[in-house]
């Protein structure tokens, strides 16, 4: 649709980095330990006293999907930031209209 461009490659690799924070901590909270098989998602862990607390990856998956979700707008990727967005539809060429202007010679090319 070329609708990004070279000022916005900051934000979308914000938007990136923010993604990739969500996949590593997901990825570290369902590595597996002692107390629950790889795959299976921990939402706690023991602190040093033996108390179980909320897993502290937790709160960095929450922040980061947060900010994630806020810079996706932005860029039109939920429902919501798409059905504010107005995009004209690419021109679609003609073939027999590009080979008229062409024999006409309004086209550019070469007039036979």
């Amino acid at each position: 649709m070329g609708l990004l461009t070279e000022v916005d490659a900051a934000a979308f690799q914000m938007m990136a980095m923010h993604w990739q924070v969500c996949q590593d901590a997901m990825r570290e909270m369902t590595k597996g330990g002692e107390k629950s098989p790889a795959g299976v998602l921990e939402l706690t862990t023991e602190d040093e006293d033996g108390m179980t607390r909320k897993h502290p990856l937790l709160q960095v998956l929450r922040d980061n999907s947060s900010a994630f979700l806020r810079y996706a707008a932005h860029f039109g990727m939920s429902p919501s930031a798409r059905a504010g967005m107005r995009v004209e539809p690419p021109a679609v060429a003609d073939p027999y209209e590009e080979f008229l202007s062409r024999k006409n010679g309004t086209g550019g090319g070469s007039n036979e």
